[in-house]
């Protein structure tokens, strides 16, 4: 008798325990700080600390937006800056229409101490240029990989070629888009444009990222541009951390290519070799069109004057499309410390025609950016709720560039689609 009620007695604590387990485990969850597991490891040469945490096992329901089961990395500390090239800290672009917020207090014809001093605090020391453009060279031609585990083809190497004889006194700089061969007439009309407005007369490379499909056609576009082009081939596919399927139709209208585009613009693009070897960029998409010449260096101009950004308009994205994000990030902020540079501030919704873009790549290529944008990867806003590049360029300019470091080319027309801007005096 004794034995079968010792039995009895187990299979009822058994269950029990069992029953507990998974009442726990159901509980909602009060914030992100109860769940994280701070975990603090020395970067690989041991000459700094890197903090991070990890949100494991759940949901995390934000703006409500919800994802099962994901793994975050977030901050759990300050981020400290980053030394870099210069010795300067690694900083972004932001855009705007308001003269409050932007730096138009200079011009193209700008000249006195202010250019000059500008001019001595951005300028690399040449050996300095030149040591660093050899050693990327060396390294891809040893077989050294980005994040993304891509090398520097041979068109990549062509470029470090051309920027390891490139003029001291000139920003490595260059164009880039993204296309497909379906678009091939559009990025023609386009290369022409940048040809005749601009090009002819600074001749700096275009980098065209494309899946493939223009392996066919590099000699067909080489022989209707005066630029010398960069071939890069790019792979897009689901991230392997998305736990659950990515769904065709969403609230925010978007094939899931569209979803793509926005994650290689707002990530992926960072990770290319040649990106890397970047001072400045100015983005255009293959339906981008110059509608009047340009009459100075607009990457020497951005250096000149200290500027981290250049832009044309700014305007607004549906809510439903940025459903999430905006609380997502004040919870990055808060747990990380961040001391942001006006994201309190920046509206709800607000981003930036970023179609064409003009920037120094010193903040996208920097450790708090990459923290804060795999953050964001992590949470599968990009794929779920087409969380687009604009708006997440935007916070991430609020949040680490000061709003005079960036200034509208009101002089320059441009149209893409229904848009134009025509170029006007201040």
């Amino acid at each position: 008798m004794g034995v079968i009620l010792l039995k009895k007695l187990q299979g009822f604590l058994v269950l029990t325990t069992i029953t507990m387990m998974a009442l726990l485990y159901h509980l909602p969850d009060i914030s992100l700080s109860s769940r994280l597991k701070s975990q603090r490891t020395r970067n690989a040469k041991g000459t700094g600390q890197q903090y991070t945490a990890t949100l494991t096992n759940g949901s995390l329901t934000t703006g409500g937006f919800k994802i099962d089961h994901v793994r975050v990395d977030v901050p759990a500390t300050k981020i400290q800056p980053v030394k870099a090239e210069s010795d300067t800290v690694l900083y972004g672009r932001m855009m705007t229409n308001d003269t409050s917020q932007h730096n138009n207090s200079i011009g193209p014809k700008s000249n006195g101490t202010q250019v000059d001093s500008a001019k001595r605090r951005n300028g690399d020391d040449i050996s300095v240029r030149r040591n660093k453009i050899q050693w990327i060279s060396t390294s891809f031609q040893n077989g050294t990989k980005t994040t993304n585990g891509k090398c520097c083809d041979s068109e990549c190497r062509e470029l470090l070629t051309l920027f390891r004889n490139w003029p001291t006194d000139r920003p490595r700089a260059a164009f880039y888009y993204l296309t497909q061969l379906s678009r091939l007439n559009l990025l023609i009309e386009s290369l022409f444009s940048l040809d005749t407005y601009f090009n002819n007369r600074f001749r700096y490379p275009v980098i065209i990222f494309h899946e493939g499909d223009l392996n066919d056609h590099m000699s067909y576009i080489r022989e209707r541009t005066k630029s010398q082009v960069i071939f890069q081939l790019v792979h897009f596919s689901i991230p392997d951390f998305l736990t659950r399927p990515v769904p065709r139709d969403i609230p925010c209208i978007s094939h899931v290519s569209y979803r793509h585009m926005c994650r290689f613009h707002a990530r992926n693009v960072y990770e290319e070799p040649t990106i890397m070897t970047l001072q400045y960029y100015w983005r255009l998409d293959d339906d981008s069109l110059l509608l009047s010449n340009v009459s100075y260096d607009v990457f020497e101009f951005m250096q000149r004057h200290s500027l981290q950004y250049g832009y044309l308009w700014r305007h607004w994205d549906s809510l439903t499309c940025v459903e999430g994000l905006w609380e997502a990030t004040e919870r990055y902020i808060a747990e990380s410390g961040l001391k942001s540079e006006f994201f309190s501030s920046w509206k709800r919704g607000y981003l930036y025609y970023n179609n064409f873009e003009i920037s120094s790549t010193k903040m996208w290529l920097s450790d708090k950016y990459k923290l804060y944008i795999d953050y964001i990867d992590r949470l599968g806003g990009i794929f779920y709720n087409r969380w687009g590049d604009a708006p997440l360029h935007g916070i991430a300019v609020s949040m680490f560039v000061p709003k005079n470091q960036t200034y509208l080319f009101h002089d320059i027309g441009y149209r893409h689609g229904s848009y134009r801007h025509e170029p006007h005096r201040k």
